[in-house]
């Protein structure tokens, strides 16, 4: 049965906001489902524990042997019933329950805790007027948009954004990246804030790390969200196909 999950075709590239990944010219690592060859941003590694569990190395970073997923539920799903992970990590392995939605969580977490840094480094702007100014002004490299937000403040920033040149006709595709993933309350609870709206961050380290995780999260939830309407613009969201 083929099943896909809704993301972009830029997922399958290192976000262009991220000079780390642009000039460390770090090798592909193959997707233990694809078997396409992406390159590590995009993508999530996993190993077992010592104890045979499947664990998520989001960073990187963890010893052991390590086998590389498409950051796309619908993969990581096929990967588990068609006992990939085992294959590739040459050992029996314990796969968590709901292992997908703890993956969810925690690029959430990775995502906001990077904008709660930027906020108290000065560098995230917060607010429609604050927020508009800088995309006007083409200072804004990722805009964070509350997924529940008002409509009327949503159109005042995409077309801000707009008229700095920094988007199209297309939310999903610009100079700056357009982010409607996280609600209100998300973001005011990470960031300290009442009622957190509109967010925005100029280009820089926190904006391409921002990117690159929110890129990652695409997999688990859509970047833009489907109920915006047709007159924000439309997403043309592709697919991924883990056939």
């Amino acid at each position: 049965m083929k099943q896909a999950k809704q993301s972009s075709p830029p997922r399958r590239e290192a976000p262009p906001q991220n000079p780390e990944a642009e000039n460390a010219r770090e090798p592909l690592r193959q997707c233990i489902v694809t078997r396409e060859r992406y390159p590590k941003e995009v993508m999530i590694r996993f190993v077992a524990s010592p104890e045979g569990v499947l664990t998520p190395d989001l960073q990187g970073k963890l010893p052991g042997r390590g086998a590389w997923v498409i950051a796309d539920a619908a993969a990581i799903e096929k990967a588990i019933a068609k006992h990939m992970f085992a294959r590739a990590l040459e050992t029996q392995i314990t796969v968590p329950a709901g292992i997908c939605a703890t993956l969810e969580a925690l690029l959430v977490r990775r995502c906001l805790e990077l904008m709660g840094q930027a906020l108290g480094a000065g560098e995230l702007k917060l607010g429609s007027t604050a927020v508009a100014a800088a995309a006007r002004g083409g200072e804004a490299a990722a805009v964070v948009e509350a997924s529940d937000g008002a409509a009327d403040g949503r159109r005042k920033i995409i077309n801000s954004l707009r008229a700095g040149g920094l988007l199209g006709r297309e939310l999903k595709y610009g100079k700056a990246t357009l982010i409607g993933c996280f609600s209100s309350q998300e973001l005011s609870l990470a960031l300290g804030r009442e009622n957190v709206i509109h967010a925005a961050l100029p280009e820089g380290g926190f904006a391409g790390r921002l990117v690159a995780e929110a890129r990652r999260l695409e997999g688990f939830r859509p970047l833009i969200p489907d109920a915006w309407t047709p007159r924000d613009g439309p997403s043309n969201q592709g697919a991924i196909s883990v056939e």
